[in-house]
């Protein structure tokens, strides 16, 4: 059974990832290194998330199917991001940021499920 604990761990995991991405494109520092962003398996919340670390009821589960999804569209997200800082539209991707944001707004939803799941385990 997944533990508050490994939910914890997961979000700050996501958080870290989020800010590392952010500091990156505030800092104009070379992108090369972030093209793993598109990869939902790449991220430690994503190989939490993804791997052996939930059973399969736990992945049969409606808020595992939530969070996967909206683990999903923040990789969208922060893709287009990536892909606006790229081709240098740096006010763009300043307003993805934002926090009205797409990123922002996708980054926001996973936290708000991952709370919630955290929550429903009493």
């Amino acid at each position: 059974m997944i533990s508050k604990d490994a939910i914890e761990h997961a979000i700050g995991a996501h958080a870290l990832w989020r800010d590392r991405l952010k500091a990156t494109l505030v800092a104009g520092l070379p992108l090369a290194a972030m093209d793993s962003v598109r990869r939902l398996d790449r991220c430690e919340f994503g190989i939490w998330l993804l791997g052996p670390a939930l059973n399969p009821e736990e992945k049969a589960s409606a808020r595992f199917r939530t969070v996967d999804r909206l683990h999903a569209e923040f990789h969208t997200a922060a893709s287009e991001l990536l892909d606006l800082a790229r081709s240098g539209r740096k006010p763009e991707a300043d307003l993805a940021m934002a926090p009205s944001g797409s990123f922002h707004e996708a980054s926001a939803q996973l936290l708000a499920a991952m709370k919630a799941w955290h929550d429903s385990l009493g």
